[in-house]
């Protein structure tokens, strides 16, 4: 059902027709501005609080001591805020928040350069580390993997680098012999890291292996397809298996790849300190601004020399998170104060054709209550759309309808049991008929990358219907219709 609905979508007939709906374009725009101080470092938590922290007594207009969080539109402090320097900060499985730097204490409690926020309360993490926390990943496992310029974790030798498993720190053996402020968890569970003398190596579980030979090392990736890259001198690599290669060679400011994250549909943004890039062995220069996207193969600035307002033109783009809505929250070090816009300290990357879900309502009544149909994801182009369905009769055969425009049908005229008042509310262009013994079912669709079909609105409801120790057909029920529009950078 999936593979013939993103056929379906990739389609001359739905390609024509989604010609006009959307053109994908960036949306730059001023998330938070004018603080006292700056912020260094972001972090979009899962449950859609914003995080921000760096050297600032106030944010958003609120008194905040080096952190802040934002829910529902305001910023808040977190507690009494830490004393030191925040430079990293990761979410733990259950949601509890980490915050790694130069800290000596954390809300009033006592903390060795790391510290965790569990929404209420502050705590150290055991006897923390003895020197700068620089970045911090969180693996599958819930592992926190943390590096910086420390010897010593937890009172034990871990020099660089170091594991905390929820109760105790540990070492890597054989680890890096240089500060690690490139990071990155494989999908496999593998660790990788720079701060070795060759540059960068993976942890398989055992050893490490060294990769290539890299200076000046200043991040590291691994895409959701497995492919890794770094940020090594002035250039964004890519390792083919035995060597580092430039995908592109940055210019302007400080000439340097800080982090990279994948948008909604895959594409690779890569932020950092330069101004324009160009591709090894070309001629022509792209004005980035600090910004770079990749899409499939092909490279470009993502908009940054049009429809980027003057003010944006970060010095350098420190730290990038991706939001529950598709945004990107950006920080960094700033440029002078503009005398129309005194300074910014967060920048918002959007854009023209987000990605969004729609309730239509129009749920009935059926004899486990009025079936529910939500969204579990945002419809972007290149990722699978998920829903889920629940209170449906039990058992039932759920089935789900997806189309491309919006009805209102009885449902009795169609499945004589139909109950009084349920509609058919999506043209029945695709049916699947998933079983569901439990009262819930699940719906997930393949959508192609195809930017010309941004836009398109995607209807989806499910037909419940109760069946009979015989397996007859009993009641039948339907659930409330979602409007997905795909969207894509």
């Amino acid at each position: 059902m999936e593979r013939l609905l993103a056929r379906l979508l990739a389609g001359s007939v739905f390609a024509v027709l989604a010609t006009a709906q959307c053109q994908p374009a960036p949306s730059w725009s001023v998330d938070t501005a004018a603080p006292q101080g700056s912020v260094s470092t972001l972090l979009a938590h899962s449950n859609g609080d914003l995080f921000a922290a760096g050297p600032f007594t106030s944010l958003g207009g609120t008194a905040a001591n080096g952190i802040a969080f934002r829910r529902a539109g305001q910023w808040q402090p977190l507690g009494s805020g830490v004393i030191g320097n925040v430079t990293c900060l990761a979410e733990l499985p259950g949601g509890d928040l980490i915050v790694g730097g130069s800290l000596s204490a954390a809300g009033g409690v006592p903390v060795a350069n790391i510290a965790r926020w569990d929404g209420t309360n502050w705590s150290p993490l055991g006897a923390g580390l003895d020197g700068a926390v620089a970045i911090a990943r969180v693996a599958a496992n819930g592992e926190l993997i943390v590096g910086g310029q420390f010897n010593q974790a937890g009172g034990m030798a871990a020099p660089f680098l170091a594991r905390w498993n929820g109760s105790n720190w540990a070492m890597f053996p054989g680890g890096p012999s240089a500060t690690v402020t490139a990071l990155a968890i494989a999908a496999n569970g593998d660790v990788l890291a720079n701060g070795f003398p060759n540059g960068i190596a993976r942890w398989n579980g055992s050893s490490w292996q060294p990769l290539g030979s890299a200076s000046f090392v200043y991040s590291v990736f691994e895409t959701n397809t497995g492919e890794l890259l770094a940020g090594i001198g002035n250039s964004v690599t890519r390792w083919n298996g035995s060597a580092w290669n430039a995908e592109i060679v940055l210019s302007g400011g400080l000439v340097r790849a800080l982090g990279m994250l994948q948008l909604p549909g895959g594409e690779l943004l890569v932020f950092g300190g330069f101004q324009t890039f160009g591709v090894p062995g070309g001629t022509s220069s792209v004005a980035a601004r600090g910004v770079a996207v990749r899409r499939g193969l092909a490279w470009s600035g993502n908009g940054s020399s049009t429809g980027m307002p003057g003010w944006t033109q970060f010095h350098s783009i420190r730290s990038a998170s991706l939001g529950r809505s598709g945004d990107v929250m950006m920080a960094g070090f700033l440029p002078a104060a503009l005398p129309s816009n005194p300074a910014v300290a967060i920048q918002r990357l959007g854009t023209t054709c987000a990605a969004s879900v729609l309730d239509l309502g129009g749920a009935c009544t059926g004899p486990n209550g009025s079936g529910l149909l939500v969204a579990a994801t945002l419809p972007w182009l290149g990722t699978t759309f998920r829903a889920e369905a629940s209170q449906l009769p039990m058992p039932a055969l759920a089935a789900t309808v997806f189309g491309f425009a919006a009805v209102q049908v009885p449902l009795v005229g169609i499945l004589p049991t139909a109950l009084p008042g349920c509609d058919l509310l999506v043209t029945p262009d695709l049916l699947a008929t998933p079983f569901a013994p439990a009262g819930t079912a699940s719906m997930a669709v393949d959508l192609p990358s195809t930017s010309a079909l941004a836009g398109l609105p995607l209807f989806a409801q499910v037909v419940a219907i109760e069946l009979a120790p015989s397996g007859a057909f009993l009641a039948v029920t339907g659930t409330n219709a979602l409007r997905a529009t795909l969207g894509s950078y």
